[in-house]
């Protein structure tokens, strides 16, 4: 059994239950925003800094994307190419969010 295929079903409830998710082209930036999957913005004026993951939204659901993002660190991974060239900038942690955003909105947008 592939490992999307057991993040897949954890996803689509969520994701698909939202209100937020019936929005058209944006759809899949509310549904990582909704996941809480995106950095924290504070804005004051000129000011624009950007913290760390909101939280919001599922925790399991955050997990398994994780879990998923993980899993990009793999030569054989299609992401692998982003997730190193990530990974050598950013660090591994940062990185592993970085792509279960884009896993998220991927999907979502294939929805």
């Amino acid at each position: 059994m592939a490992h999307w295929e057991s993040v897949a079903p954890t996803m689509i409830a969520p994701v698909t239950g939202s209100p937020a998710m019936h929005c058209g082209p944006t759809q899949a930036k509310h549904a990582a925003s909704c996941t809480g999957v995106v950095p924290s913005t504070h804005q004051s004026g000129d000011c624009d800094t950007h913290g760390r993951i909101t939280k919001r939204g599922s925790g399991e659901l955050r997990a398994m994307l994780g879990e998923a993002a993980h899993h990009a660190a793999r030569a054989n991974h299609p992401l692998n190419p982003y997730f190193r060239k990530l990974c050598a900038k950013r660090g591994y942690r940062m990185t592993v969010m970085a792509v279960a955003h884009r896993l998220l909105t991927g999907s979502v947008a294939a929805l």
